[in-house]
């Protein structure tokens, strides 16, 4: 009889071992169903993102003013067509350099005393700045440029520049022309 009981005993432990089976499958099969999910809405989020930045590059790129950042010892962090093409460089040849670099010698102590230390102290800076491109040619810029601070990372400066030499250049003829 004990055999018999034990026998029963393990059938009803049979029987609860299976429900309790049975119900960790289900369990397994539902969180497989919400990752699934959870994937699939991850990767449409990647995508939309993916198109976003693609929407952001394009813009970034046709937009025939200068737009670039850089950081807090005046290296350029990014750049647009605009901007490289200007100075007869590439982006990827840009990033990483100082705007002084482009710069005649005489203003590039200035930029580093005299603009860097006042987009630090004030946040922004605004004025007319003379840029020798690559084959030589000398491009005066009007720019506006901010400090952005976010929360951490470290500051960097975010400019637009418009190229105004046509104009600087009407107004140096004009004055000789006065001058005459």
């Amino acid at each position: 009889r004990p055999s018999q009981e034990k026998g029963i005993i393990s059938a009803f432990e049979n029987i609860d071992l299976i429900e309790h089976l049975a119900a960790e499958k289900d369990r397994i099969e539902k969180t497989n169903e919400d990752l699934k999910s959870q994937i699939g809405e991850r990767e449409r989020v990647e995508e939309a993102l993916r198109e976003s930045e693609q929407r952001y590059g394009n813009l970034f790129d046709s937009i025939s003013d200068f737009i670039y950042t850089h950081d807090m010892e005046g290296r350029f962090l990014t750049v647009n067509r605009a901007t490289a093409q200007t100075l007869g460089y590439t982006s990827s040849e840009l990033i990483g350099r100082s705007v002084s670099d482009f710069m005649l010698p005489k203003y590039r102590q200035a930029f580093r005393l005299q603009y860097l230390e006042q987009i630090k102290k004030k946040g922004f800076f605004t004025g007319v700045s003379r840029y020798v491109s690559s084959d030589g040619t000398h491009h005066y810029v009007e720019y506006r440029n901010i400090l952005v601070q976010q929360d951490g990372n470290g500051p960097y400066v975010s400019g637009v520049g418009r190229d105004i030499t046509e104009r600087i250049e009407a107004e140096i003829e004009v004055g000789k022309l006065e001058q005459q």
